[in-house]
């Protein structure tokens, strides 16, 4: 018999109405005689770790279960079950057909063959564990249709996992019972949606490499968490799989994909898929688990998100070597979702700790405004030679498509970066920029600003001209030179760019917010704050720097810009801070450990300040909207970065 203790009280109301409703009751009692009467329940802080157990009853195989037809109510207070421990299954492990090879022969300890036995006769799983199956559908069909159906999966999971300890109390782990399990789990109702998947409910593998096979099961119902049962163990129990967030990661439909050895470590590993719809997405989170002596460890966690234009991915092996290919749509400074779209495609292999990507690929591109995003990611990134290049590709060789209907002159904003480029750089802008006037409109406007800034004192001229230009003023004859939404004036005007010609004698051990005044003030160029600091402990400064911009505006600040200025191949390098509203305010730097730090500024509100910091690691600015931790910034598995999910152009994407 079962003596089971569930932790949640109001659960265990829940259950017992969808039990009683069914005319069953389940009879929760210590076996008297061959059973110790333990009292031990699971921990009341089992989520707070990685390796967290789920609220399921422990079961020890020796006793088996029983259905009465009995009044007698659950208490709370019943012990869990412990009992002797059964023999385990030495049966071949069961491979999902989704699978793309058979789960590996070899072992790191030795394994006990298996026995000869007679043809196999169809499994009947029981009426024990067809109840519990019975009360899990039960209990969806009640919520079908309503919001509780969201909040209903935990108290599915409580069912479900007691019917597999069920099953793993009276049955072998075979292809046949694996596959009778997998056939009636399949047959319980969706909950709050259904998908079509590419793996299993439940699967079988040795997995530890104890020569023990442990049964994963996904369950493919929402709200679910999937778990791993170790038949090896002294007691058998529902076990969780760690993610950053156990609470929210598989708050999806969760399957089986792949058991199979993916790290040539001669064990199978677990590859879970968990799918989960949002507003006009669908996400598909890929998982890799592998096993050491605390448990399994993830060492792949990548979400596939189907939303501008639908994403991918697929397990390939070839030769005993596993790769993982995710693509996605990808977006640069100019973007909308309606836009077309290039495909990034990333590649992740094993390099014996994690799966790391090692090939980085960019479709061709596919219009204009493509072009112009590619060139646009080298521009900000101080690659300048390539961004030429690019820029030229707009002008002599554009990608039509289905976005040439936008009235956005991209010929023209290409030249006039080449001619901010010059600028930059040393050479003569002239030339080009009496292009960019000949394009008219706003683009035109720009460019005969600072065409009537060049020859003068300094490179810096043309930017303290732009600085003070009004946007709104009449534009010189031209048919082109119209910008609009997605193209952001701020960036076209680029005025961050003056910091690079104003401080490039400037030594990095010498840079300050004072130097940053002087040094732009005494040229009329107008610095509205700045910080400074050595964010990543690298004996190298950044500073944020906020730059008023010309605007109609009448009440509140003037309208101003934030930039990041860094060093790169011992020069100045500045490009646009994450988004920040331009009334935000510099708020100093605070250490968030002994060699970590964030910019803080403050963005007022309606009647409320928003803080927010930005942090840097030498590769990647982060933004947060409270003070992170040195834990938030260096999280010891690198697929809890946020940049691993970016799919934005960077410098070198041609």
């Amino acid at each position: 018999m079962y003596a089971i203790s569930f932790q949640d009280a109001g659960r265990i109301r829940t259950l017992l109405r969808y039990m009683l409703s069914g005319g069953l009751v389940v009879v929760l009692m210590l076996v008297v005689g061959g059973c110790g009467s333990s009292t031990d329940r699971p921990s009341g802080n089992s989520r707070a770790s990685e390796t967290v157990q789920q609220a399921t009853p422990v079961i020890s195989p020796s006793a088996r279960p029983s259905m009465k037809q009995e009044t007698q109510p659950v208490q709370a207070a019943q012990p869990a079950l412990t009992t002797t421990r059964r023999p385990t299954s030495t049966s071949t492990p069961v491979t999902p057909k989704s699978a793309p090879t058979s789960a590996p022969d070899t072992r790191t300890r030795p394994q006990a063959q298996p026995t000869s036995t007679p043809a196999p006769e169809p499994v009947q799983l029981g009426p024990e564990i067809t109840a519990w199956l019975d009360q899990s559908a039960r209990l969806i069909n009640e919520v079908s249709g309503t919001s509780e159906a969201l909040r209903t999966g935990p108290d599915v999971q409580v069912l479900l996992n007691t019917a597999i300890l069920a099953f793993l109390d009276g049955h072998s782990l075979t292809t046949e019972s694996m596959a009778a399990l997998n056939e009636a789990i399949s047959q319980l109702p969706p909950l709050v949606y259904a998908f079509p998947t590419t793996g299993q409910s439940v699967a079988a593998a040795d997995i530890d490499g104890d020569g023990e096979l442990e049964l994963i099961a996904g369950y493919n119902l929402f709200g679910v968490r999937p778990a791993w049962f170790d038949l090896g163990s002294d007691e058998l129990k529902a076990q969780a799989f760690p993610t950053q967030d156990p609470e929210k990661d598989f708050y999806g439909m969760t399957v089986v994909h792949s058991i199979t050895d993916l790290t040539n470590e001669g064990i199978a590993d677990v590859m879970l898929v968990t799918t989960t719809p949002g507003t006009s997405t669908l996400t598909e989170a890929v998982r890799v688990f592998t096993w050491n002596d605390d448990g399994p460890r993830r060492v792949f966690d990548i979400p596939v998100v189907s939303w501008a234009d639908p994403a991918r991915w697929e397990l390939r092996t070839t030769g005993g070597r596993a790769e993982i290919d995710t693509a996605c749509a990808i977006f640069g400074h100019y973007d909308i979702k309606q836009l077309p779209h290039p495909e990034l495609t990333r590649t992740f292999a094993w390099d014996g700790t994690w799966f790391v990507e090692i090939q980085r690929t960019v479709s061709p591109p596919v219009s204009t405004h493509d072009q112009i995003n590619r060139a646009e990611a080298a521009f900000w990134a101080g690659a300048y030679g390539p961004a030429v290049s690019l820029y030229t590709e707009v002008i002599t060789s554009p990608v039509v498509s289905e976005d040439q209907d936008l009235p956005i002159d991209w010929e023209g904003l290409a030249r006039l970066r080449i001619s901010q480029i010059s600028l930059l750089t040393g050479t003569n802008a002239s030339s080009e920029l009496k292009h960019v006037v000949q394009r008219g409109g706003v683009i035109g406007l720009i460019g005969q600003t600072m065409l009537d800034s060049t020859g003068t004192r300094n490179a810096l001229q043309p930017f303290v001209a732009l600085q003070r230009l009004n946007l709104k003023a009449n534009p010189p004859t031209g048919n082109h030179g119209h910008i609009q939404f997605p193209v952001d004036e701020a960036l076209v005007l680029a005025l961050g760019k003056a910091l690079e010609v104003g401080l490039q004698d400037v030594a990095p051990d010498q840079l300050s917010r004072r130097t940053i005044f002087n040094v732009l003030g005494n040229m009329g160029f107008d610095v509205r704050d700045a910080i400074v600091g050595d964010l990543n402990d690298d004996n190298t400064l950044e500073a944020i720097v906020s730059i008023v911009r010309n605007s109609e505006r009448i009440i509140g600040p003037p309208v101003n810009d934030f930039w990041f200025l860094r060093q790169t191949e011992n020069r100045w390098v500045v490009e646009p801070a994450p988004v920040i509203g331009d009334a935000a305010i510099a708020n100093g730097i605070r250490q968030i450990s002994p060699r970590r730090s964030a910019f803080a500024l403050i963005e007022p509100g309606a009647g409320s300040e928003r803080s927010i910091y930005l942090s840097f690691d030498g590769n990647h600015i982060q933004l947060w909207f409270s003070q992170p931790t040195l834990a938030d910034m260096e999280p010891t598995n690198p697929f809890d970065r946020r940049q691993i999910t970016e799919c934005r152009h960077q410098a070198g994407d041609s």
